[in-house]
């Protein structure tokens, strides 16, 4: 199945699915915020609270007491659908963040990539995976080559320093040797996975 959205019809979906997982973690003031945000607003937090209590009591019984949830990884309590819906909202949410940002990585939960909990593999969304690296070439390729060829991998990364990257930190580095048709047109690159502003 292919979809194509819209990031205003995207965004309804992710509310959608928000409101729906929420719901089934208890999180019913979160979830019904997510549908009726300005009435939600208007009711007030005691108002919200005292209904969220009435649902839970309605929906679980005395199994969850003011401010206790179920946890998403719970698939006994919230059902494997409110965890496929987390899933989806993970990686949409994901993928929403780093298109605003360039693929820069910053230090909030939209950043995070979703857990694995179903047994449905993760959605995957054109152009997601390319989101989450950056490949930068070593301006000098013949040394930094010449360096690659000999396994002088100490001075390689001395290189990569020198190279001042825009980033705070990352998951991970690597230097990867980029094959092209001839040997002259192969290129020494650095892959820096999650890049992160600070």
């Amino acid at each position: 199945m292919t979809i194509t959205l819209s990031n205003k019809q995207a965004s309804v979906i992710l509310a959608a699915l928000e409101a729906f997982q929420r719901a089934r973690m208890g999180q019913f003031s979160m979830a019904l915020e997510q549908i009726f945000p300005k009435k939600c607003l208007a009711k007030g937090f005691e108002e919200m609270q005292t209904l969220e209590m009435d649902l839970k009591k309605f929906f679980f019984g005395d199994e969850l007491s003011k401010n206790s949830y179920w946890g998403i990884p719970n698939k006994e309590k919230v059902g494997e659908d409110a965890q496929i819906a987390y899933e989806i909202f993970g990686t949409m949410r994901q993928f929403m963040a780093l298109e605003k940002s360039g693929g820069i990585y910053e230090n909030y939960t939209n950043y995070n990539s979703p857990l694995k909990l179903s047994d449905e593999p993760l959605p995957e969304i054109d152009g997601h995976k390319e989101l989450t690296y950056k490949i930068h070439e070593f301006p000098d390729q013949v040394a930094a080559k010449k360096l690659f060829a000999e396994k002088k991998f100490d001075k390689l990364w001395d290189m990569v320093d020198s190279m001042k990257l825009p980033y705070g930190y990352c998951s991970a580095k690597e230097i990867m040797l980029v094959e092209g048709d001839l040997p002259e047109t192969q290129k020494l690159v650095l892959r820096v996975e999650e890049p992160h502003n600070d």
